[in-house]
């Protein structure tokens, strides 16, 4: 009787500390998206030389684009544009990177690519 209660009290005292840790864990998530979302009201960074401006997602079987989602942490400089590059076969997505308008020339009829406003 007593061993039955020991192994009651263990396994409540498991439980309940997984209940604590879980709690602990979704205050750090909660505040790690509200950190996100007030950078989302800071001014949008430059996109660096390798960092992908957007992403075409399309179905690995066909390559059928689903969607184009944007970089929204940062954005081509002026006079660039967002072509893309290559195929990221890990993720079933065409990557799309800031190109000069040389680059981007190579590759005229993408669908996706955000060319500079003419002025």
């Amino acid at each position: 009787m007593a061993r039955q209660i020991q192994k009651t009290l263990i396994f409540v005292t498991v439980f309940i500390s997984l209940i604590v840790l879980s709690s602990c864990k979704s205050l750090v998530l909660k505040r790690a998206i509200a950190e996100k979302n007030s950078d989302l009201g800071e001014q949008k960074r430059i996109c660096k030389n390798q960092t992908p401006c957007g992403w075409a997602v399309y179905t690995s079987i066909t390559k059928t684009i689903d969607y184009f989602m944007t970089n929204s942490r940062c954005s081509c400089p002026e006079n660039f544009t967002c072509g893309r590059t290559d195929d990221d076969l890990s993720i079933s997505a065409y990557v799309y990177r800031c190109l000069n308008a040389t680059q981007a020339a190579a590759n005229p009829d993408d669908p996706f690519a955000f060319r500079p406003k003419a002025t």
